[in-house]
């Protein structure tokens, strides 16, 4: 099966002045890229084992989220402000259009997630909560980045294809930074050893990115930029040396091995690229990073006495037992948003607990069971679409399969020991930027289309 961009009308006479409508788009343009690039580059956690390892010993005294992450203007930060802007954007562009047309599928989901947040916010208020907004925030933002994608410059096929560079381009740039710096000694510093990053958004963009390239070297199109994304970023994931991150990955690489079906001949070259970049990286690094001990941690029943790399999941099993009986307990309507708990297994390193490395169970304490049928429901309607697409040849499918293998195995590990996806700001860019690529306006329709030259 070919792989259709759709075609440009035929040529018309250029005009002798800009089209206002032409200065919009690039606007919108260079809006979403600079929303994607900051999603990248700035950090609103510390809770990488890095950072964890430094403030422990000392050598950082002053740290935080950066000023892109920090809530400068009431409860909203300059990047909360900038989705707002980049959606009211898309607003402006509908309503001049009076594309105001939502599909009935779509109207459900969000509505039931509303109705599902505001009974969290209701229950969360009852029960004296800090935080009212803090557990759906990013849920939100992502919806409104995704909104004012569709709304602005994700209109055809050929618009998902540029975003799709741009996407894995910043992921690529910054991906070789990160990779320079850690040839040069620099890095992150956690009790396993010196890594590329220890940042947990960053190496799921890297995974994303990898997902994405794998799909679209299929197109034949801008090859060393797919070969980049994919190169780059299995070597920051691979030197990153976590766990969840590694997973995602080889869910990634299953996922085209495996699911594929009759395209499977379509993907070897992005299959191969990824297993000789990762077998690449390993064996030059070999003696140097002692992999076979690292490899070795991969068992998570392994404690630091019996290997230097190796850590329990202990913990987190613990912090999941706790989430556990606050939903036995709360079984119908959970906590309810922003809600603090005192967990009974977990307190000497958790504290007070509103996070679960558990997303479903996290779901459930914060939006109560109909949040859980909820979210449920959307993994599978996505990976239902996702599956059924696998086979057609747009731009828009090629990326459904590609971030869907991404967003497989995320799913994979919040259903385990991981919390769900919107704990941050970047996650929440991240995942709607997949599934706004995925679904353009026309998504449904047959190909019709023949490969652009």
């Amino acid at each position: 099966m070919s792989v259709a961009l759709d075609r440009r009308p035929t040529a018309r006479p250029v005009s002798a002045t800009t089209e206002p409508a032409d200065i919009a788009r690039f606007a919108g343009w260079c809006f979403a890229a600079f929303i994607i690039f900051t999603a990248i580059y700035f950090h609103s956690r510390t809770a990488d084992p890095g950072v964890r390892f430094a403030i422990r010993n000392g050598t950082i005294t002053n740290y935080g989220p950066s000023w892109w992450d920090q809530q400068k203007f009431g409860q909203l930060t300059p990047g909360d402000l900038a989705v707002i802007g980049f959606a009211y954007i898309g607003a402006v562009a509908r309503l001049s259009s009076r594309r105001m047309h939502l599909h009935t599928r779509t109207a459900w989901l969000i509505g039931l997630g509303v109705v599902a947040v505001t009974l969290g916010v209701a229950v969360g208020l009852l029960n004296s909560t800090p935080s009212p907004f803090g557990d759906w925030r990013y849920l939100a933002i992502g919806l409104l980045f995704a909104f004012g994608l569709w709304s602005t410059i994700l209109q055809t096929e050929r618009d998902c294809f540029r975003f799709a560079q741009i996407f894995v381009a910043i992921m690529a740039v910054y991906g070789v930074d990160q990779l320079m710096n850690y040839a040069k000694g620099g890095g992150e510093i956690a009790f396993y050893g010196r890594t590329t990053s220890g940042d947990h958004a960053t190496l799921e963009f890297m995974v994303a990115a990898v997902g994405i390239s794998m799909a679209m070297l299929r197109t034949r199109r801008t090859r060393f930029l797919w070969m980049a994304g994919i190169i780059v970023g299995t070597a920051v994931v691979i030197l990153a040396f976590r766990r969840y991150a590694w997973v995602e990955l080889a869910t990634v690489f299953a996922a085209f091995v495996m699911l594929s079906g009759a395209n499977r001949r379509r993907y070897l070259a992005s299959i191969a690229a990824v297993g000789v970049v990762g077998i690449i990286t390993v064996v030059a690094t070999w003696s140097a990073l002692d992999w076979g001990s690292r490899l070795a941690s991969l068992d998570p029943t392994q404690t630091r006495a019996e290997n230097v790399y190796a850590t329990t999941n202990q913990g987190h099993i613990d912090d999941i037992l706790d989430g556990w009986d606050q939903v036995r307990a709360n079984p119908v309507t959970g906590l309810g948003a922003g809600v603090l708990y005192h967990p009974t297994r977990s307190a000497t390193w958790k504290g007070d607990a509103g996070m679960v490395h558990n997303a479903p169970i996290e779901v459930w304490i914060k939006f109560g069971i109909l949040g859980l049928i909820i979210f449920f429901a959307t993994y599978f309607v996505l990976f239902r679409d996702i599956w059924r697409r696998r086979r057609r040849g747009r731009i828009s499918d090629l990326l459904a399969f590609g971030g869907g293998a991404f967003l497989l195995g995320n799913f994979v590990v919040i259903c385990t020991v991981y919390p769900w996806a919107f704990s941050t700001w970047e996650k929440g860019i991240l995942i709607f930027s997949l599934i706004a690529m995925a679904y353009p306006p026309g998504w449904r329709s047959r190909l019709t289309t023949d490969p652009a030259p």
